[in-house]
This record gives C-alpha cells, structure tokens and sequence, in this order.
C-alpha cells in the first residue's frame, strides 16, 4: 500500500513539472501576484504549500481544500511598501468542505497602486497615473484517498490603470483623462497535497492532538505537497502596451506537527519557490516554524532566502491570537526598505 501511494504521488508531480517546463519567460506581468496573502504565512517566511485549515490556502495550494473540516471566511491586508502609504494589498475568500465530495473556495486578490506622479524625460512632473488590480478565484479539491487529495483553481485577472496626463508641448498646455484599455486573463492553478506521508513516524507528543477547527488535527504527521500557480496565455500590460506571460511559479513544500513540549506544540515547514520567469534554476526557499502555547498563543517566525541575491534575504516574525472560532494574526518583515506589517483574520465554523 505505502508503494502504491509513493507511485501516485510520483505521477501527479511529474505531469505537474511536464507542464512547468513549457511555461518559462523573460518577462512578467501582474506581479503582485508574487506577495503572499497570508500574516501566518509572512511570519513563518512565506511557507504555506503544504500547510491546511483555511481559505488562504486557495492562494497557496488548492489540494490543501480537502482536509478542511469546516467553513473558513479569511481576510488580510497590508501595504507592501510602507513609505507609499497608497499601495496596498489584499486577500478575501471564503471555503467550504463537502465530505468526500472535495471542498470548494472562492477568493479574490486585490492590489491598490493608489496616485503615482508621471515623470516626462527630463525629470519634470507631467501628470498623475493609478492603478486597481484584482484576481477572482474559483477553487476546488478533491480527496482521492484518506492521506491524499488533488487541487484546481481557475481564476480571471484584470490591470486597470487611469492617467491624469498634463502636456506641455509647443508651450501650449492641455489637459485630458485616460483609462488605459482594461483587458482579462484567464489563469489555472493545480496542485497535489499528500498528508501523513510516513504513517509510522513518530509525532513527538504526549496527548492526543485534537485542537478546534482552526487547529485541525488532521495535520498530524509529514505532509508533502506540490503546486503550479498562475498559469495561463499572456496578459496585456497597458503601462507597456504590450503582452506579457502572468507570474507562473512552481512550488514544493514540507510540513510537520505536531512537536510537542508540555504546554508547548511546534510545527516546521518549508517551500521550495521555482518562477518560471525567471532564469534561474530556484529563486526563493521559505522556512518557518510556529509554536503553540496552552492552544490560544501563536508565535511564528521565518526566513525568506533569496538564492540569487542572498542581500534580498530577511527573517520574519509574528503571532496570533487562536479561539474556538476566531483567529487574528500580524507578522512583520522587511521586503522593501522599511518593515512591513501585516495583518489577517481567520473565521472558522464547523458545518
């Protein structure tokens, strides 16, 4: 049997890296799609492939859906670069689990640019240009077996973009307004999610490890899992008047809990991050670790690698409160220039 289960998983990571290989670009669009939605994930360094429990992970891996057991509602917010108080960043679903049927989500990743000022050759200001970019997603996942389920997400993407252009050619002045042409995308996701990978691997724990629905115990043991984001025809980037392939990245992620100390439960987890347009052979590795105290206290804290440009590279951390049903997380990092905060809730309700 535990042959058997390492020859499907085989399978489905293989059609999933055949797929990846014909994907790889120079150049990309629609990058805020690269910032991961989630405070928990932030603060354990962008982990999130092969962790479950909530609707966040219609953003990460689909097949994580199935091992949901109950409704989640989730929503995050943050402003990637905080001396640029109008950009923002936002992350809203809601997922379902159906049984044996699989589980369903429906998300939406939404990016504010907000005013930047339009810069003409000579370094003078010459008009006003905003931004709203937004993803709808549709996600499903079916359990094919106890330990092991299969993820698809289908999603629609649209760059919006306005100009307030002021032009001062020939020393006469005129002013006009443009909305630059709004065009769609279509994008799929897919993914693979196998939990409990080593049945016989030890869990380290003196109790049995229950937890409520936003703590499930169905994350006991090894979980592997395998994802390929945002694949699709290229989008057209208004700024370039020109089209351009959408941010495809291929994930591997591992996960293990529960660890646990006395009143103390420890999970590990890691991702491997490949973006297909990128040239490098692996662009990021993300690893996290988040400890439990008494069931209500979270701390979490991370590494985002960077193996290209080791300078790009930072240590995360954060926390979050844990109820029976209600979930508040913050994490803090330094992506840009100055740290980032960021926030998210998680509403859980057994059905």
């Amino acid at each position: 049997m535990r042959h058997r289960k390492f020859r499907d998983l085989r399978i489905y990571a293989c059609l999933l890296l055949s797929l990846a290989s014909v994907l790889e670009a120079q150049q990309t669009t629609a990058r805020f799609l690269l910032l991961q939605p989630s405070a928990t994930s932030n603060a354990m360094g962008g982990v999130g492939t092969a962790l479950t429990g909530d609707a966040f992970s219609a953003y990460h891996n689909p097949a994580a859906l199935a091992f949901s057991k109950s409704f989640t509602a989730v929503g995050s917010f943050v402003k990637p670069i905080p001396v640029f108080g109008d950009i923002a960043h936002s992350f809203i679903g809601i997922s379902r689990p159906f049984g044996s049927t699989g589980a369903f989500a429906v998300s939406a990743n939404l990016f504010w640019a907000g005013k930047q000022f339009v810069t003409s050759e000579d370094g003078g200001i010459r008009g006003i240009t905003s931004e709203f970019d937004w993803v709808g997603k549709i996600s499903y996942a079916l359990p094919v077996r106890n330990n092991l389920a299969l993820g698809l997400g289908i999603s629609v993407v649209q760059r919006r973009v306005w100009e307030d252009i002021k032009d001062f050619r020939n020393q006469h002045s005129y002013e006009y307004k443009l909305t630059l042409p709004n065009r769609l995308g279509i994008m799929m996701d897919a993914g693979v999610f196998i939990q409990n990978l080593i049945p016989g691997l030890p869990s380290f724990s003196n109790r049995e490890f229950t937890g409520s629905p936003l703590d499930p115990s169905h994350e006991a043991g090894l979980s592997l899992a395998v994802s390929l984001l945002n694949v699709g025809p290229e989008l057209y980037s208004a700024l370039e008047e020109s089209t351009d392939p959408l941010p495809t990245k291929l994930m591997i992620g591992l996960a293990y809990s529960p660890i646990q100390v006395g009143i103390l439960e420890f999970k590990l987890a890691s991702d491997l991050e490949k973006q297909l347009h990128e040239p490098s052979t692996l662009d990021y590795v993300h690893l996290g670790g988040e400890a439990g105290v008494g069931g209500v206290l979270r701390l979490r804290a991370g590494y985002f690698a960077d193996t290209f440009g080791p300078k790009n590279s930072y240590f995360t951390c954060g926390g979050g409160i844990r109820m029976r049903f209600l979930a508040l997380n913050v994490a803090r990092y330094t992506r840009a220039l100055l740290p980032s905060w960021h926030f998210d809730g998680v509403l859980s309700l057994e059905l």
